[in-house]
């Protein structure tokens, strides 16, 4: 269970494994910042807590949707969730139901919505790049990155068109994809590329920054 003291949630339980995931994400529907924790269990669960309130509420995954990693918000204000066995899950916080709504059949890291409300998603072994459709359930691969590294974790879509990916494990690059084109190039520079991940995140001020491998600090746009 989860117990809130004083500012802290914390988190305590008879879970098989540990955390597997953790995002602060926006519902738009009441305009309320959420924290959504993944737990590898049997079965796996999101567990939803309100930011400013610690109440929180769990939600059991589906069948064989095991370690859910990232999370987004639909315009609806239901929350897709990815997993390392290839599922999409979609969780209707107001109801409580939880359904299977696409299987890649490949491990999925995080998930983001871009500019076109279409959400798009990294995958592991090939660097697959993904786009998934919300209203229809159809998931499409766009690209496959394998020459340029394995994994694709990080996704993150900005307003001016771009997904911009986290590409790494041995010879880590940040890609920048442009969405309605498909066309795409890395950012990086050589002597930036080596094992691990670069960090990227989403700035308060919007732009999209990249804390390299060596510790440099890039702003993208």
């Amino acid at each position: 269970f989860f117990s809130s003291r004083r500012r802290h949630t914390r988190l305590q339980g008879d879970w098989s494994s540990d955390v597997c995931s953790s995002d602060l994400t926006r519902d738009p529907i009441n305009v309320k910042d959420y924290i959504h924790v993944g737990l590898n269990a049997s079965p796996s669960v999101i567990v939803q807590i309100d930011a400013n309130s610690g109440k929180y509420r769990q939600f059991n995954m589906p069948a064989g949707a095991q370690s859910p990693w990232g999370q987004a918000y639909t315009l609806d204000g239901d929350l897709l969730v990815t997993s390392v066995h290839g599922k999409v899950a979609r969780v209707n916080p107001r109801t409580g139901d939880v359904r299977e709504v696409a299987n890649i059949k490949q491990w999925i890291w995080f998930i983001d919505r871009g500019p076109d409300n279409k959400f798009y998603m990294g995958t592991t072994g090939i660097a697959g790049f993904w786009r998934f459709d919300a209203e229809t359930n159809k998931a499409e691969e766009l690209h496959r990155f394998h020459d340029i590294d394995k994994m694709l974790r990080v996704v993150l879509c900005q307003p001016d068109g771009y997904a911009y990916l986290s590409i790494g494990c041995t010879q880590s690059q940040i890609v920048a994809w442009h969405i309605a084109t498909g066309t795409w190039k890395t950012l990086l520079p050589k002597h930036e590329i080596g094992p691990d991940f670069h960090g990227i995140g989403r700035g308060v001020d919007g732009h999209v920054y990249v804390h390299t491998i060596n510790g440099n600090l890039y702003r993208l746009q």
